[in-house]
């Protein structure tokens, strides 16, 4: 039986005058369709039974520093009944779990704790409304930013969710500059074109006019449209996007940084079963600033992780004396540290943004 996803992209190429989609489109159906989309499917994504672990997945730890920077953050920067914390991107809620323990091991009241969540897929706001249904901080769960009642002050995070972003691939090979696009190929199999860039996109040819020959470059410009929708909904507070990253000048010169996922391994055709697999890219942090500065939202900090953690406070966390059973509680704290902070581990590949809007904060002024 043929994929009834590639069958609607097929169509879709069908039907373009051009005989082909932008890599963009067939990314955002192959992850987003409302029926066959990845992240629309009825089954576990996260974790050892899916295909992908997140800092969450870690111990608990990550939420926990998580939870208690957020809690200095409301004392400093907000008045009780007038705040609250929302995750972007929330799967099925662990780490929402987390940081809301680390709130309230930090001080904060579950009553006056407002955690909302956002996440598109139902199958995880289901998981999420179970994984949370019993706790004493209060979640609500919503498919969308702009359903969240207005706030005084927000403190709004995303673990891993601008990865996902649909991203338009450039590069530019023999002088000229090309952008990738899905056409249909032998046997009813996609395949992809190289075509050179048109003029009716500012933000690609930007961009492009700084590739030098063979660099290549992912620009996720829904990214752009969610941080527009963020600091259209903020009032006044602090967006936090954590993700693996890095610049444009270095990511540029990876030639590419695209790759699917299915049980935790690598799959080499991403276009071979689009809903079946995820997709995801490396974190083009420059652009963030760019776009965020350019919607209000003013850079404050850009960090690694393990620099974040470590300012964060995760050593604080770590036991009193070194244990000697390694398969004691202690030594799986740890290791877990270790896999969070280390250069070789998650510490240098993931990167922390801070961004804040409304607040009288100075870039690189002690927010920890």
């Amino acid at each position: 039986m043929e994929n009834p996803l590639l069958a609607e992209i097929l169509k879709q190429i069908e039907e373009s005058p051009e005989g082909r989609i932008p890599f963009a489109q067939y990314m955002e159906l192959a992850l987003y369709h409302p029926e066959w989309g990845y992240y629309q499917r009825d089954r576990v994504k996260l974790g050892r039974e899916g295909d992908f672990f997140t800092n969450a997945h870690v111990g608990e730890l990550y939420g926990l520093v998580l939870g208690r920077l957020y809690a200095k953050w409301i004392r400093r920067f907000a008045s009780v009944g007038e705040w609250a914390v929302v995750e972007m991107g929330a799967g099925d809620g662990r780490l929402a779990e987390q940081v809301g323990k680390g709130l309230c091991d930090a001080g904060i009241p579950p009553e006056q704790i407002r955690f909302h969540l956002v996440e598109i897929s139902p199958f995880h706001r289901q998981s999420a409304r179970e994984r949370l249904a019993a706790l004493p901080v209060s979640y609500c769960i919503h498919r969308r930013l702009p359903e969240i009642p207005p706030v005084k002050v927000a403190f709004i995070y995303s673990n891993e969710l601008v990865d996902a972003f649909p991203v338009h691939r450039i590069k530019k090979d023999g002088g000229l500059l090309l952008e990738s696009w899905v056409s249909k190929g032998e046997d009813r199999k996609l395949a992809e074109k190289w075509i050179p860039l048109g003029t009716d996109s500012a933000d690609l040819l930007k961009l492009g006019s700084d590739l030098r020959d063979g660099e290549m470059l992912e620009v996720p410009l829904a990214a752009r449209g969610w941080l527009q929708e963020v600091a259209r909904w903020l009032n006044e507070g602090i967006l936090v996007t954590i993700d693996y990253g890095a610049s444009t000048r270095v990511l540029k010169q990876k030639k590419g940084t695209l790759r699917g996922y299915r049980k935790h391994r690598v799959i080499p055709d991403i276009l071979e079963t689009p809903g079946e697999i995820d997709l995801t890219c490396d974190v083009n942090f420059s652009l963030l600033e760019e776009w965020g500065e350019s919607e209000g939202l003013m850079m404050v900090a850009n960090l690694t992780q393990a620099e974040f953690l470590l300012q964060s406070g995760i050593a604080g966390l770590l036991p009193a004396a070194v244990p000697t059973d390694p398969f004691s509680p202690e030594a799986k704290r740890v290791r877990a540290i270790k896999q969070l902070i280390h250069p070789q581990a998650m510490g240098e590949s993931f990167r922390i943004l801070i961004q804040s809007k409304g607040l009288e904060i100075n870039r690189g002024q002690n927010l920890f």
